[in-house]
């Protein structure tokens, strides 16, 4: 634990790099120093502006995620470089509904699965197609089921194309 005087020196010492950084949080160059301490000591709006920085690590996303502010930790679904492990975690601390997770670009393939065909964007298409190395026939065949049934379940859709 930090003696008052050290408490006071880091303080300034932080006061002093935050002014360059203080309307750039989402630069992704933002100091993984300066990310941490915004992420535990910040402001409503500094928290909630530095979620949509898309180069945070992992130490200062988990920090978000466990701060039990799930107006600022939601933020983070806007975040489109969220890593995977991160989505679920998200998901889990604040019980949101599997539809909202499930949507996300990187959601695992066991959620993404089980979120309407329809209802994904292009870009978590986009990575689904990625994770499961779809060729462009799969690609256009499956661009077909969306189009003839866009409330199945991506499982449902993908054993159209691909049955296992």
């Amino acid at each position: 634990m930090r003696s008052w005087r050290e408490g006071q020196r880091w303080a300034t010492d932080m006061s002093e790099r935050w002014q360059g950084w203080a309307t750039r949080l989402d630069d992704p160059a933002l100091p993984p120093l300066i990310a941490a301490g915004v992420a535990s000591r910040g402001t409503l709006e500094e928290r909630h502006a530095l979620t949509a920085n898309r180069a945070l690590p992992h130490d200062v996303l988990l920090t978000i995620i466990t701060t039990n502010e799930p107006e600022v930790a939601g933020g983070l679904l806007l975040n489109y470089d969220l890593p995977s492990e991160m989505v679920d975690l998200l998901a889990e601390r604040l019980s949101l509904p599997d539809a909202l997770a499930s949507g996300h670009p990187n959601a695992s393939l066991v959620r993404k699965m089980r979120h309407p065909v329809g209802e994904l964007t292009g870009l978590a298409l986009h990575r689904f197609f990625l994770a499961v190395r779809a060729t462009d026939d799969e690609q256009q065949h499956l661009h077909t089921v969306i189009d003839e049934e866009p409330r199945a379940r991506l499982a449902a859709a993908w054993e159209k194309v691909r049955p296992t």
